[in-house]
């Protein structure tokens, strides 16, 4: 590394003082509940138009890379995960159905981002992010009795989808060491995705002595079904951070209680 700057200083390749990008990173964990908003808590007119999501929780992995020149912003990159369970005596009520199962919302996500943190031994910190997240839930099988005796049974089978993804949010915190901190997290975390999947129609006849539907189906059908999902969540947590470097270079005077 000395050769490579060495060279460049020679060539003129990089302005007079210039250190290099050396990866000094802080790192956070941090979780808490995940409170659902909008459409995907409601139920909708139909099952199946909505997300139905329960509150739930959620988890972060954070990376953190500041420079010596501004080191109150710094960039990030979050890696988490987080799972609602599914409404589901809420649905099976509202549309009078004879059976349902459903799988629980399942969300994993990766967020590029940046924030502004201030403060010395109380700090606050306000973080903007974007990326992707990778979802998967209602996957469902419901049915209705009809007065022939009928069980119509619809199935959803959806595949593992990929949407985007923005959050906006901030800590308060306390400094409880040079290099470790715990805090208090809020933040707004909104998506959306487009998926495909397949529903399939099928009507039993049902035994009447055991209630219980028989194989093989009268009828069955087959379509291909295409839906756009919204995600709105507030989370709410508490994290650690530590730092995993005493300073970075040779901090400027101005910012030394910042580290």
């Amino acid at each position: 590394m000395p050769l490579i700057f060495g060279q460049m200083e020679r060539f003129q390749f990089a302005p007079e003082g210039w250190q290099g990008f050396v990866l000094k990173p802080e790192i956070e964990f941090f979780g808490g509940i995940s409170i659902p908003r909008g459409n995907f808590a409601a139920l909708g007119d139909a099952p199946g138009e909505k997300g139905a999501a329960a509150i739930g929780y959620f988890g972060e992995l954070r990376i953190i890379q500041r420079t010596a020149a501004h080191p109150l912003w710094n960039m990030h990159l979050s890696i988490g995960y987080m799972a609602h369970p599914f409404k589901e005596e809420a649905v099976l009520n509202q549309f009078a159905l004879d059976a349902f199962r459903v799988d629980d919302w399942s969300i994993g996500y990766l967020m590029p981002g940046v924030a502004f943190r201030g403060g010395k031994t109380f700090k606050f910190e306000l973080h903007a992010s974007a990326g992707l997240l990778l979802y998967n839930g209602w996957n469902a099988r419901r049915g209705v009795l009809d007065k022939l005796q009928h069980l119509q049974v619809y199935t959803w089978d959806f595949k593992q989808s990929i949407g985007g993804a923005l959050r906006l949010g901030g800590q308060l915190g306390y400094k409880i060491s040079k290099r470790s901190f715990i805090f208090a997290h809020a933040s707004i975390y909104l998506g959306s995705g487009r998926r495909e999947g397949s529903r399939f129609n099928e009507n039993f006849r049902v035994d009447t002595t055991t209630l219980n539907a028989i194989e093989p189906p009268i009828s069955s059908l087959e379509e291909v079904v295409r839906n756009k999902i919204h995600f709105s969540m507030i989370h709410l947590g508490l994290g650690f951070r530590y730092t995993l470097f005493k300073h970075l270079y040779d901090p400027n005077a101005r910012y030394w209680n910042y580290y």
